[in-house]
């Protein structure tokens, strides 16, 4: 690589380091610097890099919920991801029909990077569907398997 590599900045005499644009798991590999003058030619010691990237690996506790109306239910979702993920949302399917559940959406706790699982604090009949845990980095969006609830008791 020199300077007048595409996406590189830096690798000259006045600014050896480099600097590598949109970095991806392509410029994974060893990197070493060589330099020369009138005495020689020297090399830095080697680095190796590993460029981690992947969309998020997103998974449900359990596939099948139940919890009795009123009473507050969780649906547990794990998140793994590198980038670290900056989006999370939950989508509920009923005959079809299918609603967003975002941070903040009334009734309900969670869906956020930092805590994926979806709490919805008083569960009604109207709750009851298959869930669906979804997660987005830098590099993409990925859900999770279905889960289903079932809320039992209420009219």
């Amino acid at each position: 690589m020199t300077s007048t590599t595409k996406g590189i900045s830096g690798s000259t005499v006045e600014n050896p380091s480099i600097t590598i644009d949109h970095v991806t798991p392509t410029d994974s590999g060893i990197y070493t610097c060589h330099a020369e003058n009138i005495v020689g030619i020297s090399s830095s010691r080697s680095i190796n890099i590993k460029v981690k990237a992947e969309t998020p690996v997103v998974q449900v506790g359990s596939r099948n919920y139940t919890t009795f109306y009123g009473i507050s239910i969780m649906l547990k979702c794990t998140v793994h991801a590198d980038p670290p993920v900056r989006h999370v949302f939950w989508k509920k399917s009923v005959n079809g029909f299918i609603t967003t559940i975002t941070p903040g959406t009334i009734g309900t706790q969670g869906s956020t990077p930092s805590n994926p699982s979806l709490t919805i604090v008083v569960p009604t009949n109207s709750d009851s569907g298959n869930y669906v845990c979804f997660a987005i980095n830098d590099l993409g969006q990925r859900g999770s398997l279905s889960a289903e609830l079932k809320v039992s008791g209420g009219t």
